[in-house]
């Protein structure tokens, strides 16, 4: 996503505080949002500054906000009395749509809430009725702009997680079973389940998808009864492959200082990145096989990847519940060297709930 400039850093423990930003070209926009901070935060990466903060509605539940593959639409959905989805125009921060609509899933600090497919084709908002005790998942078709009749009814669980590709291909991972989903090609749009494959997690804690969708991983929640699992699935295949992490990591007691853990992809797929608590792992995607470790100095939340897969990012988060400024945390790839920026104008309590990196909207796919 962006690539490096020169930067002027202080060394601090094996680690850097950046006094200005490591080498990029202004490429990558990040979106971070806190629970309750009533702020949606774009920054950018190669500037290392803020570019704008949009107001959200957050006091009752957790935000949702994805950006389109090219980075020019900005999708937000919030609201405490009335529930709403947000269109903008990235580059400007313009309002280019609202669309309300009822029963916004009211998550007090976690998510995702939305879902945006890799191809921009479907957003899929979670939703939940309290007073029927209902979990559902509306349907924004992004072409006609506007939502669909029907949710979406081919899941096999009330609130799955949902991966794909820019192929089209989506995947629903739910307790102990992950699942295809196939557009119908129909008017409206609808979805129809195909291949089931069983998995032993009970409790899916994040999900990543292969760029082409040829491999789906599946990480499991920390227990500390029961084995760490990470299931990979190649689709296609008959069954899934399950690997105990604490084995995997030599770890033998859980991580401390996790809270849930994360799991993203690299752009070209080869690398997975592991974040619990202060711990960073980085894996080879096809052999599963131990990259590097990385000791950050803090608990973290949230994981993305930056310059193509040549940096991890992350949020430093803030162990004694204090509102403190948020710090940026950036690991190369290639040495596991620590990059520290403050992101001035974002205070957080403990972590965010949204952290996005997308391209800048002038600057195209990458």
């Amino acid at each position: 996503m962006v690539s490096r400039t020169p930067i002027v850093c202080i060394a601090l423990c094996g680690w850097c505080l950046a006094a200005g930003l490591n080498a990029q070209p202004a490429a990558t926009w990040l979106y971070i949002n806190s629970f309750q901070s009533g702020t949606l935060l774009v920054w950018d990466l190669g500037a290392g500054k803020a570019v704008r903060q949009i107001a959200v509605e957050d006091r009752s539940g957790s935000i949702g906000a994805t950006v389109t593959a090219d980075g020019k639409r900005l999708f937000v959905v919030d609201g405490n009395q009335v529930n709403r989805l947000r269109i903008f125009d990235a580059a400007t921060g313009e309002k280019t749509a609202e669309h309300t609509f009822e029963n916004r899933e009211l998550l007090h600090g976690g998510g995702p809430v939305v879902y945006l497919t890799p191809d921009d084709h479907f957003l899929f908002v979670n939703t939940y009725d309290y007073a029927a005790a209902a979990s559902g998942v509306r349907v924004f078709d992004v072409a006609a702009n506007a939502f669909l009749a029907l949710g979406l009814r081919a899941r096999q669980c009330a609130a799955p997680i949902l991966a794909g590709a820019r192929n089209g291909s989506l995947f629903a991972v739910c307790p102990r079973m992950v699942h295809e989903l196939n557009p119908l090609g129909s008017t409206p749009p609808d979805f129809v389940g195909g291949k089931r494959v069983s998995t032993p997690i009970d409790e899916p804690a994040a999900v990543a998808t292969s760029p082409d969708g040829s491999r789906l991983f599946i990480l499991g929640d920390v227990n500390a009864q029961d084995p760490w699992n990470l299931v990979r699935w190649d689709r296609g295949a008959a069954s899934a492959q399950t690997h105990n992490l604490r084995q995997l990591l030599a770890v033998s007691t859980n991580p401390s200082g996790g809270v849930y853990p994360w799991l993203e992809i690299s752009p070209d797929g080869k690398t997975l990145a592991l974040l619990y608590g202060s711990k960073l792992w980085m894996l080879d995607s096809t052999g599963l096989r131990l990259i590097r470790r990385v000791d950050l100095p803090g608990d973290a939340r949230g994981v993305a990847f930056a310059g193509g897969g040549s940096e991890i990012l992350t949020i430093r988060a803030n162990a004694n519940g204090e509102v403190q400024e948020a710090v940026l945390l950036r690991v190369s790839t290639a040495t596991g060297r620590i990059e520290a920026t403050p992101l001035g104008g974002l205070k957080l309590r403990a972590g965010p709930t949204v952290f996005l990196s997308a391209p800048a909207p002038s600057s195209g796919r990458h």
